[in-house]
């Protein structure tokens, strides 16, 4: 399992995962659940092949927003936590979110993180479907920096 508290972070990564019998024992996550008593589930904002993402509000941060990556915890390569391990060495670096706090609970691992705008998802809706050059080239510079 990886370290919970955003002032310990570390590469040793422990397996302290509790395992289900099927995917039938994991309850999804929805709108008005609590993370580690703590961050309660306000919106869904998005969803694909290997997790779902959500807003949270910090019930011990006057209710601070912040983004909840979450994919099941059933796969003993998660995608979750090699970005975790990522966004915790890129962790001072501007343009990437910051990690607030990360762990495992009800059969999912999670990463809460600081909430950077838009996703790409949303920009491509509100442009139609389809992006010109020109939004290409902005989007990459925003990426860089």
């Amino acid at each position: 399992m990886i370290s919970k508290n955003e002032d310990n972070f570390t590469d040793n990564v422990q397996d302290e995962r509790k395992y289900y019998e099927s995917d039938e024992d994991i309850q999804p996550l929805k709108v008005g659940d609590m993370i580690q008593n703590r961050f309660l589930i306000s919106q869904k904002i998005g969803e694909g092949s290997f997790g779902s993402v959500f807003k949270v509000l910090d019930r011990n941060n006057n209710n601070a927003a912040w983004a909840m990556k979450v994919e099941a915890d059933d796969d003993e390569n998660s995608l979750l936590e090699r970005e975790i391990k990522v966004l915790i060495e890129l962790r001072k670096q501007q343009g990437f979110p910051q990690i607030k706090f990360y762990g495992q609970e009800r059969g999912y691992t999670y990463c809460i993180m600081t909430m950077l705008g838009k996703n790409l998802e949303q920009i491509f809706r509100k442009l139609g479907g389809v992006m010109n050059m020109a939004t290409v080239i902005r989007l990459a510079i925003q990426l860089n920096r």
